[in-house]
């Protein structure tokens, strides 16, 4: 597949903006002075649409947290990497697009696995995401962002065993409404919002909004005197909606947004010396660089890092949907088609270091899906309610391996033991290249009822009926490098030496057809207008999954399907007037055939498995407080005890080379899943003057340790941190304008989001990618 120009979406994202800052202006005479009105003493409600129709979300027996666009605008949160940090229970593994995991409640740590679906559902208004990479541009006119824990596969479009994010954009509107945002902070940040909105005649209105994000770097290439982890990002979003009538509408969105950027880039961690039984790595790093005079360096937060090769990672992003919605006698049909496509270009330097070891590394992804879902929703506010529909999904990926020769003139002398030093010509310019086709068909129905029993009591149940049919063609092909001789000293070691680091040509054709059946049953009962109580039974399935790869021997191609089984009680409750409300879950999950990554550490490669069993339980609790007039609180805080319950042929940690092959990790923790999590939020406003109010706000976010890499390897343990985010804006109660300070990990805390154990040819160090250092700046808001 060929790449979207850059130009093209660069020059029409600036045109957009540049359209909405003269819409701006043009009307900026309407702008009138307005007296500050007494601040609310009640909390906002929450309307969500987990049950596929619009409800108060205190009044749905599901652990939901919501946050709507303005509260994340305010903190200046515009990455789902910083959303992530909100919600308890929820995590994100994030090293580039590619490598991207979302877990909730321990589950769904996969990144970089082309061949599964994520254990979090992930929909963007509606729309079922395949890849969560297509997630991890900027935020840009959020309406609001719902996270569903547990599993939710008996209404989403994909059976998921986690939860599910979902994503709603702000819809045209039939008022004229604009706005643009630019912002400014250290690290050279440059960053515009813009969108407008309004009728284009009696029955027709639009919506246009782009976004785009620069800064430079917040590491140091000192090989090459560049800063990485820079970003660079921009997009546009039109929208149409047209209604004839009350009875009929219909919302036409298109959208396309851009990456080019070298962020992704890790710094050095730790040699890895000491291995599980006390003793020193041999050929440990400092053996094979000391072979090149060369020393590494591992100081992750000096800010600073040493590669030779270029590091580059772009993608693109492009997607287009219609809605139309039908409202006969009270019954609502709905049909949502979609198609999306992304793609992922990367160039890196996978050996962290200033060697000539790896000319090339990662692979270049194409990923085109579809998807069509039919449903009715019949009337609200009858004894017996219920929604049902069908799901049809179509899927076609493509991956490669980057093109150009895979090893260096360096590649042989240091994955030499040092008994044997071999010649640079034994690897140097072998080229070892991946291509894999793999495709999803998809046919869902399914279907919820809700029988209220009465005033007090409700009982729902509903299940869903997926049909995946999956087929992976893969081949592998080795080329280049020099031509050994038999008679040459060196042949056997070389031989063996390729054979382990490119092995020979080889082909695969697997494939997985199979059904599945997701379903859940809840009973919530209100004693009272101010408390909910409920319990909740739910199974999850994820599909069956494929290797993209060609596997070492005895693996097996195909992934089983995951099943989890969860069992929840949960309480809501609405006080002091809808000034206060507390709500509160306990969980628990069985979980059969887990989908995760594996390493073999003897090939030195990755591959999809499944953890015979692991199970996850613990509790969440959440409060907002509406103090005072203008003061609110809120404050959240999830425990998780995620473990195998049975993995005993598991990956081996790093630590084990040499000493073992297989290891057993039942009783041990499920890696990305954090015993507890947290955030904590006071914010304030008032007036200033009588045309003049301020809001100010602060926040601070904890995550316990967790391990990063399935195998659970010491070296792989992030330790827990806490971030403090602060922000104050000032402006009219019309919000024509307003001017905002924000920054974010205030106490500049330094912390991992990411590390990898292993080290190029399994020399065992750790590189990890570093969290953001303090950031900050101001934003001016312009609204009319």
């Amino acid at each position: 597949m060929q790449p979207l120009t850059i130009h093209g979406v660069r020059l029409t994202v600036f045109f957009v903006l540049g359209g909405i800052c003269g819409s701006i202006l043009a009307t900026s005479a309407r702008s009138n002075a307005e007296v500050v009105s007494n601040p609310t003493s009640e909390l906002d409600l929450i309307v969500v649409t987990a049950r596929k129709r619009q409800e108060n979300s205190q009044d749905v027996p599901i652990s939901i947290i919501a946050m709507n666009g303005q509260q994340l605008d305010r903190s200046h949160t515009h990455l789902l990497t910083e959303f992530v940090q909100l919600i308890p229970n929820m995590q994100l593994q994030f090293i580039n697009p590619r490598q991207t995991a979302f877990s909730i409640r321990g589950l769904g740590n996969n990144p970089a696995s082309e061949g599964l679906e994520t254990s979090v559902g992930l929909y963007l208004d509606g729309v079922y995401i395949s890849r969560p990479g297509m997630l991890t541009s900027d935020l840009d006119d959020i309406e609001q962002i719902t996270v569903l824990r547990g599993p939710q596969g008996t209404l989403f479009g994909r059976n998921t065993t986690a939860g599910a994010l979902s994503i709603s954009i702000r819809k045209p509107e039939r008022t004229f409404n604009s706005n643009v945002e630019l912002s400014a902070g250290n690290f050279g940040l440059k960053q515009a919002r813009g969108s407008v909105t309004g009728p284009l005649n009696t029955t027709l209105s639009g919506r246009l909004s782009a976004f785009y994000t620069g800064r430079n770097g917040t590491i140091e290439n000192i090989g090459t005197h560049s800063d990485l982890n820079n970003q660079n990002r921009y997009g546009t979003r039109a929208q149409l909606y047209f209604q004839p009538s009350h009875a009929f509408d219909l919302r036409l969105t298109a959208d396309i947004s851009r990456q080019q950027e070298n962020s992704g880039a890790q710094t050095l961690v730790d040699p890895g010396l000491t291995l599980a039984n006390g003793s020193t790595r041999l050929n440990n790093i400092f053996v094979r660089s000391a072979r090149f005079d060369y020393s590494p360096t591992f100081d992750p937060f000096s800010g600073q890092i040493n590669i030779d090769r270029r590091w580059e990672i772009e993608t693109t992003n492009v997607g287009t949907s219609v809605e139309a919605n039908w409202n006969l006698s009270g019954y609502t049909f709905t049909s949502i088609s979609a198609w999306r496509r992304w793609e992922f270009l990367p160039g890196t330097d996978l050996d962290y270091l200033p060697l000539d070891i790896q000319h090339t590394g990662g692979n270049d992804i194409w990923n085109q899906q579809w998807s069509q879902e039919v449903r009715i929703a019949s009337p609200i506010h009858r004894s017996v309610d219920f929604v049902a529909g069908v799901f049809l999904y179509g899927q076609r990926l493509e991956t490669a391996s980057v093109p150009g020769a895979t090893y260096g003139a360096d590649a042989a002398k240091f994955y030499s033991q040092p008994t044997l030093i071999l010649p640079a010509y034994a690897l140097a310019g072998l080229t070892s290249y991946t291509h894999a086709d793999a495709d999803t068909d998809s046919e869902a129905v399914f279907g919820e009822i809700a029988w209220h029993v009465d005033d007090n009591w409700e009982l729902t149940i509903g299940a869903r009926s997926n049909w995946d049919h999956k087929s992976a063609v893969v081949s592998r092909r080795r080329s280049g490098g020099s031509v050994l001789n038999a008679a040459d000293p060196y042949f056997a070691a070389a031989t063996a030496a390729r054979n382990q680091l490119a092995p020979g040509d080889a082909t695969a054709d697997n494939g997985s057809s199979g059904n599945t059946l997701s379903g859940s049953l809840s009973l919530s009962y209100r004693p009272t207008d101010i408390l909910l109580l409920y319990g909740s039974l739910s199974r999850g399935v994820k599909a069956a999954g494929l290797n993209t790869i060609i596997l070492p021997v005895g693996a097996d191609p195909v992934i089983k399907p995951e099943v989890a089984n969860n069992i929840e009680l949960g309480i809501k409750s609405s006080l002091l007037n809808h000034r206060l409300e507390i709500n509160g879950d306990l969980f628990y999950a069985n979980i059969r055939n887990y989908q995760t990554t594996v390493r073999d550490r003897v090939l030195i490669t990755s591959y999809l498995a499944n953890a015979e069993s692991a199970r996850t339980r613990g509790a969440e609790l959440e409060l907002r407080w509406a103090v005072l007039a203008g003061l609110h609180m809120s404050t959240a805080v999830g425990y998780d005890e995620a473990t195998y319950t049975s993995f005993h042929s598991a990956p081996c940690g790093t630590e084990w080379t040499g000493i073992a092959t297989s290891c057993d990790l039942t009783g041990r923790p499920i890696s990305g899943a954090p015993r507890w999590s947290g955030v904590g939020h006071v914010e304030y406003s008032h007036g200033l003057t009588s045309n003049l109010q301020s809001t100010s706000g602060i926040e601070y976010t904890f995550r316990s340790s967790s391990y990063y890499n399935s195998d659970d390897s010491a070296y792989s343990l992030i330790r827990g941190y806490g971030l403090l985010n602060i922000h104050m804006s000032a402006g009219p109660p019309s919000e024509r304008w307003q001017i905002s300070l924000w920054a974010r990990n205030v106490l500049n805390k330094e912390y991992f989001s990411a590390l990898s154990a292993g080290g190029v040819f399994g020399a065992g160090y750790v590189a990890g990618s570093i969290g953001d250092p303090r950031t900050y700046g101001a934003t001016l808001r312009l609204q009319f």
